[in-house]
């Protein structure tokens, strides 16, 4: 080693590799002329061995990296691994020591000096140059959104190859995503969490303005896809809502869905997506108020939680499932005309009744069901628009009868003593069958 430093070799010039029996730099052929009386056996050694020391560290001023196979990346296994996988990818809980990530004050470093983060390793394929196509475009939007910095937006620390493989690192989300908060938090019907469920709806429409403003369309926004980020594991009042997961899979039904030889097969949720991906439209290219429709069906639902509780989106979703497809649209008659699901005008009916009068959440429901749930894209609000109007429903949050009146008031006092007593209300009549739905009903909408 001291005839390595007195040569000047430096850890920047690692790895090196073996090239016409001499030791090079894996980028270049000429040999180091360090190694030049070593014998073949401790060379050897040293080009399996550098590995272990060559760790890379990622820093938040550079995105993009590239890794030998034979890298060792500076991971240690979480306490709950939190393992999961989808058609296109898997995703690994793990965590990165905090030596290796350069990162500004944000940085929270857990005990044992690492902090939690996610790392969703691209799947290959048979179609490599598919994959490679929506990986770039992944990889560039991706890299869109670390720039843009906006709090509802998933910043990505890192995307690198290493060998064939392509990954992406982000931060772990600690408080799961908004489906598990819609499925298993009841929440608390007050003023506090009215202020908090405007304040999300209106930052997340920001936020896919912002996508919207550099030509990027998300394409598969639903709750699954939006994570609970802040203190405490995604309690509602204290976590951000993040929008992530942007488009590995809408990239890869883009590029097979007008083969000649294609499969009709959509993978992902198809309940958040818009009447235009109907097959008779035979659209080759879909519109940025694609995600106009998905962000009306979650502020619905999210509305939905916060005023009647996990029973009420869950019998929203039972209501909502009687259709074979559980879209919040669907195809009636001979010619299969596209309008609204029924569960859902009866459910924005019901909002309305109960609400009965004018309201911050009142007002949102009128600009859902009047500007974002539209059949056709060209009438829908673009997201400029859309926020421009929710941004003077806030502006008139001050008042406190506006953000939280008597007719919440009266459904909070119900939902307490229906909680204390063990009883359900809230239960919606499904106006075809006329039989009550069961709040208990399975949740079907993912």
């Amino acid at each position: 080693m001291q005839k390595l430093q007195h040569s000047g070799f430096k850890d920047e010039d690692l790895p090196v590799c073996i090239k016409s029996d001499k030791i090079c730099k894996i980028n270049s052929d000429s040999p180091l002329e360090c190694f030049a009386d070593w014998k073949s056996i401790d060379i050897d050694s040293f080009c399996q061995k550098q590995w272990i020391f060559l760790a890379p560290v990622f820093h938040e001023s550079k995105f993009i990296y590239g890794f030998d196979g034979k890298h060792r990346l500076p991971y240690l296994s979480a306490e709950q691994p939190g393992d999961g996988s989808g058609h296109f990818g898997e995703v690994r809980k793990l965590q990165l020591h905090f030596a290796h990530f350069h990162k500004g004050e944000s940085a929270k470093i857990l005990s044992g000096g690492s902090f939690d983060v996610a790392v969703k390793r691209l799947f290959q394929n048979d179609q490599q140059t598919d994959v490679q196509k929506f990986y770039e475009k992944e990889k560039h939007t991706l890299e869109t959104m670390k720039e843009l910095n906006n709090k509802h937006l998933i910043k990505a620390i890192a995307t690198y190859t290493k060998g064939n493989d392509k990954y992406f690192l982000f931060p772990w989300a600690n408080g799961g995503n908004l489906q598990d908060m819609l499925q298993s938090n009841q929440g608390t019907l007050d003023k506090d969490l009215v202020a908090w469920v405007l304040d999300q709806i209106v930052g997340l429409s920001e936020a896919i303005w912002a996508l919207h403003d550099k030509k990027i369309r998300h394409g598969d926004i639903k709750p699954s896809n939006i994570l609970c980020s802040g203190p405490g594991t995604g309690i509602t009042n204290e976590s951000t809502l993040i929008i992530a997961d942007v488009g590995l899979a809408k990239q890869h039904v883009e590029y097979t869905r007008y083969r000649n030889s294609t499969t009709t097969t959509r993978h992902g949720s198809i309940t958040y997506e818009p009447p235009e991906v109907s097959p008779k439209r035979q659209l080759k290219t879909l519109s940025r108020n694609y995600d106009i429709w998905s962000l009306g069906c979650v502020f619905l639902e999210l509305i939905i939680w916060a005023v009647y509780g996990v029973h009420g989106t869950k019998s929203f979703h039972g209501h909502l499932s009687q259709n074979s497809n559980a879209r919040f649209w669907e195809e009636v008659g001979s010619g299969g005309t596209e309008q609204i699901h029924s569960a859902v005008g009866t459910w924005i009916k019901k909002l309305r009744g109960d609400l009965n009068g004018s309201s911050a959440f009142s007002d949102v429901i009128e600009l859902i069901e009047k500007k974002l749930l539209i059949i056709s894209d060209k009438k829908r609000a673009d997201s400029m628009a859309v926020v421009k109007s929710l941004k003077k429903i806030q502006g008139k949050a001050s008042e406190t009868d506006y953000l939280f009146s008597p007719e919440l008031e009266r459904l909070a006092t119900s939902r307490r003593l229906s909680a204390s007593d063990g009883s359900v209300t809230q239960d919606v009549v499904n106006p075809s069958t006329q039989m009550r739905i069961s709040p208990t009903h399975g949740f079907q909408g993912y």
